[in-house]
Protein backbone atom coordinates (compact mmCIF):
# COMPACT_ATOMS: atom_id res chain seq x y z
CA UNK A 1 0.00 0.00 0.00
CA UNK A 2 1.65 3.14 -1.12
CA UNK A 3 0.94 6.72 0.59
CA UNK A 4 -0.88 8.92 -2.18
CA UNK A 5 -0.61 12.70 -2.11
CA UNK A 6 -4.02 13.99 -3.25
CA UNK A 7 -4.11 17.90 -5.02
CA UNK A 8 -7.64 18.66 -6.60
CA UNK A 9 -7.58 19.52 -10.80
CA UNK A 10 -9.49 22.83 -11.34
CA UNK A 11 -12.82 21.87 -12.51
CA UNK A 12 -13.41 24.32 -15.62
CA UNK A 13 -16.65 23.43 -17.63
CA UNK A 14 -20.04 21.54 -16.54
CA UNK A 15 -22.95 21.05 -18.22
CA UNK A 16 -26.13 19.18 -17.23
CA UNK A 17 -27.91 17.65 -20.17
CA UNK A 18 -31.93 16.91 -20.12
CA UNK A 19 -31.36 13.33 -21.29
CA UNK A 20 -28.27 11.15 -22.22
CA UNK A 21 -26.04 12.00 -23.61
CA UNK A 22 -25.06 9.77 -26.60
CA UNK A 23 -22.48 11.56 -29.19
CA UNK A 24 -20.13 14.48 -28.43
CA UNK A 25 -17.76 16.05 -31.36
CA UNK A 26 -15.55 18.79 -30.81
CA UNK A 27 -15.48 21.91 -33.10
CA UNK A 28 -11.40 22.58 -33.91
CA UNK A 29 -12.35 25.84 -35.08
CA UNK A 30 -14.77 27.18 -32.61
CA UNK A 31 -13.39 25.63 -29.85
CA UNK A 32 -17.68 24.71 -29.14
CA UNK A 33 -18.88 21.34 -28.60
CA UNK A 34 -21.60 19.38 -30.00
CA UNK A 35 -23.74 17.23 -28.53
CA UNK A 36 -26.52 14.66 -29.32
CA UNK A 37 -28.64 14.09 -26.26
CA UNK A 38 -31.47 11.29 -26.23
CA UNK A 39 -34.25 11.69 -23.42
CA UNK A 40 -36.30 9.01 -24.49
CA UNK A 41 -37.19 7.05 -27.55
CA UNK A 42 -39.04 9.79 -29.39
CA UNK A 43 -36.81 12.80 -28.42
CA UNK A 44 -33.89 13.07 -29.78
CA UNK A 45 -31.78 17.01 -29.83
CA UNK A 46 -29.10 18.64 -30.13
CA UNK A 47 -26.68 21.21 -28.14
CA UNK A 48 -23.72 23.35 -28.97
CA UNK A 49 -21.30 24.52 -25.89
CA UNK A 50 -18.55 26.82 -25.64
CA UNK A 51 -16.20 25.99 -22.57
CA UNK A 52 -14.09 28.18 -22.63
CA UNK A 53 -16.64 31.21 -22.15
CA UNK A 54 -18.22 28.47 -20.16
CA UNK A 55 -21.80 28.92 -22.31
CA UNK A 56 -24.05 27.26 -23.87
CA UNK A 57 -24.83 28.85 -27.76
CA UNK A 58 -28.27 26.30 -27.80
CA UNK A 59 -29.45 23.47 -26.41
CA UNK A 60 -32.73 21.08 -26.89
CA UNK A 61 -32.53 21.83 -30.92
CA UNK A 62 -34.66 18.64 -32.13
CA UNK A 63 -35.52 18.01 -35.93
CA UNK A 64 -37.71 16.24 -37.73
CA UNK A 65 -36.95 12.77 -37.59
CA UNK A 66 -36.52 12.51 -34.15
CA UNK A 67 -34.52 8.71 -33.49
CA UNK A 68 -33.65 8.86 -36.97
CA UNK A 69 -31.41 12.00 -36.80
CA UNK A 70 -27.62 11.45 -35.18
CA UNK A 71 -24.74 13.66 -34.63
CA UNK A 72 -21.82 13.22 -37.34
CA UNK A 73 -19.10 15.37 -37.34
CA UNK A 74 -19.14 19.62 -36.19
CA UNK A 75 -16.70 22.07 -37.64
CA UNK A 76 -16.34 25.90 -37.59
CA UNK A 77 -20.30 26.24 -36.57
CA UNK A 78 -21.93 23.77 -38.95
CA UNK A 79 -22.83 20.40 -37.62
CA UNK A 80 -23.33 17.69 -39.79
CA UNK A 81 -26.37 15.03 -39.35
CA UNK A 82 -26.83 11.80 -40.74
CA UNK A 83 -30.81 11.21 -40.49
CA UNK A 84 -32.71 7.94 -42.06
CA UNK A 85 -35.55 7.37 -43.15
CA UNK A 86 -37.20 4.39 -41.27
CA UNK A 87 -36.19 2.58 -38.25
CA UNK A 88 -36.60 -0.73 -39.47
CA UNK A 89 -35.85 -0.06 -42.93
CA UNK A 90 -33.41 2.77 -42.63
CA UNK A 91 -32.69 2.68 -46.09
CA UNK A 92 -30.33 5.47 -47.54
CA UNK A 93 -28.96 8.13 -45.38
CA UNK A 94 -29.30 11.82 -45.66
CA UNK A 95 -26.96 14.19 -44.25
CA UNK A 96 -27.82 17.32 -43.10
CA UNK A 97 -25.87 20.46 -42.21
CA UNK A 98 -27.36 22.61 -39.18
CA UNK A 99 -25.82 26.24 -38.98
CA UNK A 100 -24.72 26.92 -34.95
CA UNK A 101 -25.47 30.47 -35.64
CA UNK A 102 -28.96 30.78 -37.31
CA UNK A 103 -30.03 27.00 -36.01
CA UNK A 104 -31.67 25.95 -39.24
CA UNK A 105 -30.80 23.07 -41.71
CA UNK A 106 -28.38 24.86 -44.76
CA UNK A 107 -29.02 22.19 -46.93
CA UNK A 108 -28.94 18.15 -47.19
CA UNK A 109 -27.50 15.48 -49.42
CA UNK A 110 -28.07 11.80 -49.95
CA UNK A 111 -25.63 9.41 -49.74
CA UNK A 112 -22.25 11.01 -48.46
CA UNK A 113 -19.93 9.96 -45.78
CA UNK A 114 -17.90 12.85 -44.57
CA UNK A 115 -14.26 11.85 -43.51
CA UNK A 116 -12.48 15.41 -42.63
CA UNK A 117 -12.29 19.21 -43.60
CA UNK A 118 -10.73 21.85 -44.72
CA UNK A 119 -10.77 25.47 -43.64
CA UNK A 120 -14.21 25.96 -45.79
CA UNK A 121 -15.64 22.19 -47.13
CA UNK A 122 -16.43 18.90 -46.10
CA UNK A 123 -14.48 16.14 -47.94
CA UNK A 124 -15.99 12.38 -48.23
CA UNK A 125 -16.89 10.19 -50.27
CA UNK A 126 -20.42 10.24 -52.22
CA UNK A 127 -22.63 7.27 -54.20
CA UNK A 128 -21.81 3.69 -53.98
CA UNK A 129 -24.34 0.85 -53.43
CA UNK A 130 -24.32 -2.54 -55.96
CA UNK A 131 -24.19 -0.76 -59.04
CA UNK A 132 -22.07 2.46 -58.28
CA UNK A 133 -18.42 2.98 -56.88
CA UNK A 134 -18.35 5.82 -54.51
CA UNK A 135 -16.57 9.02 -55.06
CA UNK A 136 -14.35 11.49 -53.40
CA UNK A 137 -16.12 14.69 -53.49
CA UNK A 138 -15.88 18.30 -51.79
CA UNK A 139 -19.39 19.85 -50.10
CA UNK A 140 -19.22 23.48 -49.16
CA UNK A 141 -19.87 23.72 -45.55
CA UNK A 142 -21.97 27.38 -46.35
CA UNK A 143 -24.14 26.18 -49.17
CA UNK A 144 -23.56 22.41 -49.60
CA UNK A 145 -22.45 23.27 -53.35
CA UNK A 146 -20.47 19.62 -54.46
CA UNK A 147 -17.82 18.88 -56.68
CA UNK A 148 -15.92 15.39 -57.47
CA UNK A 149 -12.10 15.65 -56.66
CA UNK A 150 -9.87 14.36 -59.15
CA UNK A 151 -7.24 12.06 -58.07
CA UNK A 152 -4.50 15.20 -57.76
CA UNK A 153 -6.22 17.39 -55.74
CA UNK A 154 -7.14 14.31 -53.46
CA UNK A 155 -3.65 13.28 -53.11
CA UNK A 156 -2.59 16.71 -51.92
CA UNK A 157 -5.86 16.98 -49.43
CA UNK A 158 -5.12 13.48 -47.79
CA UNK A 159 -1.19 14.46 -47.54
CA UNK A 160 -2.37 18.29 -45.84
CA UNK A 161 -4.63 16.52 -44.01
CA UNK A 162 -1.72 13.85 -42.24
CA UNK A 163 0.53 16.52 -41.93
CA UNK A 164 -2.04 18.70 -40.04
CA UNK A 165 -2.63 15.31 -38.01
CA UNK A 166 0.91 15.31 -37.22
CA UNK A 167 1.36 19.16 -36.26
CA UNK A 168 -1.52 20.26 -34.40
CA UNK A 169 -3.37 17.47 -32.62
CA UNK A 170 -5.35 18.46 -30.32
CA UNK A 171 -7.16 15.79 -29.59
CA UNK A 172 -5.91 12.78 -27.48
CA UNK A 173 -8.23 9.75 -26.97
CA UNK A 174 -7.03 6.88 -24.75
CA UNK A 175 -5.88 3.58 -25.50
CA UNK A 176 -7.95 0.47 -24.39
CA UNK A 177 -6.64 -2.58 -23.06
CA UNK A 178 -8.46 -5.98 -21.98
CA UNK A 179 -7.65 -7.96 -18.73
CA UNK A 180 -5.59 -10.53 -19.55
CA UNK A 181 -3.09 -8.49 -21.45
CA UNK A 182 0.32 -7.15 -19.92
CA UNK A 183 -1.04 -3.29 -20.50
CA UNK A 184 -4.02 -4.36 -18.63
CA UNK A 185 -1.87 -6.00 -16.09
CA UNK A 186 -0.02 -3.50 -15.33
CA UNK A 187 -2.66 -0.44 -14.94
CA UNK A 188 -4.42 -2.83 -12.75
CA UNK A 189 -0.91 -3.03 -10.66
CA UNK A 190 -0.48 0.91 -10.45
CA UNK A 191 -4.38 1.34 -9.16
CA UNK A 192 -4.23 -1.38 -6.73
CA UNK A 193 -0.67 0.03 -5.26
CA UNK A 194 -2.29 3.95 -5.33
CA UNK A 195 -5.96 3.87 -5.23
CA UNK A 196 -6.23 -0.14 -3.06
CA UNK A 197 -9.06 -1.10 -6.48
CA UNK A 198 -9.29 -4.03 -8.05
CA UNK A 199 -9.57 -3.25 -12.00
CA UNK A 200 -11.83 -5.85 -13.58
CA UNK A 201 -12.55 -6.77 -17.23
CA UNK A 202 -10.65 -3.53 -19.24
CA UNK A 203 -9.63 -0.15 -19.17
CA UNK A 204 -8.64 2.92 -20.91
CA UNK A 205 -4.98 4.83 -20.40
CA UNK A 206 -3.85 7.99 -21.81
CA UNK A 207 -0.57 9.67 -20.69
CA UNK A 208 -0.99 13.21 -22.49
CA UNK A 209 1.06 16.72 -21.32
CA UNK A 210 2.13 15.68 -17.47
CA UNK A 211 -0.60 13.38 -16.88
CA UNK A 212 -1.87 10.08 -16.61
CA UNK A 213 -5.89 9.39 -16.97
CA UNK A 214 -7.18 6.24 -16.59
CA UNK A 215 -10.58 5.02 -16.90
CA UNK A 216 -11.31 1.32 -15.19
CA UNK A 217 -14.30 -0.91 -13.71
CA UNK A 218 -14.55 -2.16 -10.09
CA UNK A 219 -16.91 -5.00 -9.31
CA UNK A 220 -20.70 -3.88 -8.32
CA UNK A 221 -22.20 -7.13 -7.58
CA UNK A 222 -22.72 -8.82 -10.43
CA UNK A 223 -22.35 -5.74 -12.25
CA UNK A 224 -19.68 -3.34 -13.35
CA UNK A 225 -18.90 0.28 -11.68
CA UNK A 226 -17.04 2.59 -14.17
CA UNK A 227 -14.02 4.60 -12.26
CA UNK A 228 -12.23 7.76 -13.71
CA UNK A 229 -8.57 8.89 -12.52
CA UNK A 230 -6.11 11.50 -12.89
CA UNK A 231 -2.21 11.44 -11.72
CA UNK A 232 0.59 13.46 -12.22
CA UNK A 233 4.05 11.86 -13.38
CA UNK A 234 5.20 11.57 -9.37
CA UNK A 235 2.11 9.70 -8.99
CA UNK A 236 -0.03 12.39 -6.82
CA UNK A 237 -3.76 11.89 -7.27
CA UNK A 238 -5.54 14.89 -9.15
CA UNK A 239 -8.73 13.70 -10.17
CA UNK A 240 -10.77 10.42 -8.84
CA UNK A 241 -14.48 9.95 -10.24
CA UNK A 242 -17.04 7.86 -10.31
CA UNK A 243 -18.49 7.29 -14.13
CA UNK A 244 -21.45 5.08 -13.79
CA UNK A 245 -22.38 1.95 -11.61
CA UNK A 246 -24.53 -1.24 -12.76
CA UNK A 247 -23.27 -1.70 -15.98
CA UNK A 248 -23.45 -4.71 -17.70
CA UNK A 249 -20.68 -4.48 -19.84
CA UNK A 250 -17.77 -1.78 -20.33
CA UNK A 251 -18.07 1.18 -22.65
CA UNK A 252 -15.63 2.73 -25.00
CA UNK A 253 -13.75 6.31 -25.33
CA UNK A 254 -15.00 7.34 -21.45
CA UNK A 255 -13.41 10.21 -21.96
CA UNK A 256 -11.26 12.61 -24.04
CA UNK A 257 -8.36 15.38 -24.16
CA UNK A 258 -9.02 18.48 -26.46
CA UNK A 259 -7.76 21.93 -26.19
CA UNK A 260 -5.77 21.02 -23.40
CA UNK A 261 -8.74 19.80 -20.90
CA UNK A 262 -10.16 16.46 -19.70
CA UNK A 263 -14.31 15.87 -21.21
CA UNK A 264 -16.01 13.11 -19.81
CA UNK A 265 -20.01 12.49 -18.86
CA UNK A 266 -20.95 11.40 -15.68
CA UNK A 267 -23.77 9.38 -15.18
CA UNK A 268 -24.60 9.82 -18.72
CA UNK A 269 -25.68 12.63 -18.47
CA UNK A 270 -23.23 15.61 -16.89
CA UNK A 271 -20.22 16.27 -19.30
CA UNK A 272 -17.44 17.84 -17.18
CA UNK A 273 -14.03 19.48 -18.42
CA UNK A 274 -10.78 20.04 -15.88
CA UNK A 275 -8.22 22.06 -17.09
CA UNK A 276 -4.87 19.48 -17.53
CA UNK A 277 -2.40 22.81 -17.27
Amino acid sequence: MKKVLVRQLPLSFSYQAAGKIWHLQPDSVTKCLALEVRSNLQDVHFAYLCPAQDKVIFEGLALEGGILTSLLACHDGILLLQQYQELENPGSATVLALDSRQQEVRWAVQNYRPLFFTPTESIGKSGGGEENEESWVALKLQSGASRILAQAELAQLLAEQQGLKQQEQERYLPAAYLEGEEHFKSVAQFLQLYLQMNAQNSCEYLHVFDKIVISFYTADGELLQNHLAVFDLEGTLLLHQPLADGLKKPGADAFMVWNKHLFFIENSTCLRGYNLQ
